[in-house]
């Protein structure tokens, strides 16, 4: 879930990139400009992609261990929930 997390803050820092540079750069040619932010925005949307399935992904592996621990608890101590 932390992967998730830092994935997508790396994202929007990736995307951010092109934008400071061109504004460090005091503005210019677009058209030269979005040709080297194309790679960037590519780059920026697949780890974002990635970043968010690994969210979701530990999202819910924490709560299916979640249960089970619960479950192996209760059981341990004798106690029995209805389900």
């Amino acid at each position: 879930m932390v992967a998730g997390v830092l994935g997508m803050l790396l994202a929007l820092g990736i995307i951010m990139i092109p934008g400071v540079l061109f504004l460090l750069g005091g503005g210019g040619n677009v058209d030269a400009f979005d040709d080297f932010a194309s790679g960037f925005i590519l780059t920026s949307h697949i780890l974002g992609f990635a970043s968010l399935a690994a969210l979701i992904l530990g999202i819910v592996l924490t709560v299916i261990t979640a249960r089970k621990r619960r479950r192996i608890r209760d059981a341990a101590m004798g106690w029995h929930r209805p389900r």
